[in-house]
């Protein structure tokens, strides 16, 4: 059975993947963590990425000197992600969907780990079969 997306969630998905795109570094992710407004909430892997890879990347010193520029690079990503959350979001309720969430919580508390197995595997046996892939 051939299955299309309705053309505006085939252009969605689409964006999604070129933010998502892990070329050039997470280019496009990193450039709208740049312009996001306060308050966000900015895609913590390539955060971590970044923190891991600058706190290894850059070594302590043998002769007991402190590396200031690995200091001043974490001290920035860190500023970075802390900026983001200095500012309150502003909710309103929407007790209809509040009681969706609940209902869907409660169903899924239901599923044990065996079943999810089962789910997971089949998703991803379909998945690949769509794709052309073998396992």
């Amino acid at each position: 059975m051939n299955q299309t997306l309705p053309k505006k969630h085939e252009e969605a998905f689409t964006e999604i993947q070129q933010i998502f795109d892990s070329g050039h570094n997470w280019a496009e992710l990193r450039k709208l963590h740049r312009q996001a407004p306060t308050p966000a909430i900015l895609h913590i892997g390539v955060l971590l990425q970044d923190i891991v890879f600058i706190d290894e990347g850059n070594v302590e010193r043998k002769d007991g000197i402190i590396n200031f520029s690995r200091l001043m690079r974490l001290y920035e990503k860190i500023e970075m992600l802390s900026m983001y959350q200095q500012e309150s979001y502003s909710f309103k309720e929407d007790t209809i969907i509040q009681q969706v969430l609940e209902e869907d919580f409660k169903a899924q508390e239901k599923l044990d780990d065996e079943h999810l197995w089962q789910f997971s595997t089949d998703v991803k046996e379909k998945d690949n079969k769509a794709l052309g892939w073998k396992e």
